[in-house]
């Protein structure tokens, strides 16, 4: 496996057990703690999917996502955001960013988390993957 996931989380303490966790189960992690470092670091090491916060300083995980996929250097970078009040309007939002997924920190799995990621990057923004039937929540209506 071996892909690379950008952590990008307020949450310092959160930030670290995400990335623990995921570099057990084989993926390479940086952590960014906040909107603005997370746009640079997406810039700078090109991960294969960005994990990010809802709630940020500076800027919100929905307004960092809208820059990353206008940028043609991390344009193409799937973004799966977790948040702590997940609403069918953030979702709706989300998505409209360019975000593939939403997730709740409140009832989040290990199994879930690596799936969502796993199918993030294997349908990178319209490939193969359809997170719309992995997650039917994620999907309007």
């Amino acid at each position: 496996m071996n892909e690379h996931v950008l952590i990008i989380d307020d949450d310092e303490h959160f930030a670290r057990l995400l990335s623990v966790y995921l570099s057990r189960a084989g993926f390479r992690t940086t952590v960014a703690p906040d909107g603005i470092q997370g746009q640079m670091a997406a810039n700078r090491t090109q991960p294969d999917v960005i994990l990010m916060d809802y709630r940020m300083p500076a800027a919100s995980g929905v307004t960092v996502a809208g820059r990353l996929r206008r940028s043609s250097v991390t344009g193409y970078i799937p973004i799966v955001m977790l948040t702590g009040h997940k609403t069918h309007q953030l979702e709706s939002t989300a998505q409209e960013a360019g975000v593939v997924a939403v997730l709740s920190k409140n009832d989040l799995s290990e199994e879930q988390l690596l799936r969502t990621l796993r199918a993030a990057i294997d349908g990178g923004t319209g490939g193969s993957a359809d997170l719309d039937e992995l997650f039917p929540s994620h999907v309007d209506g």
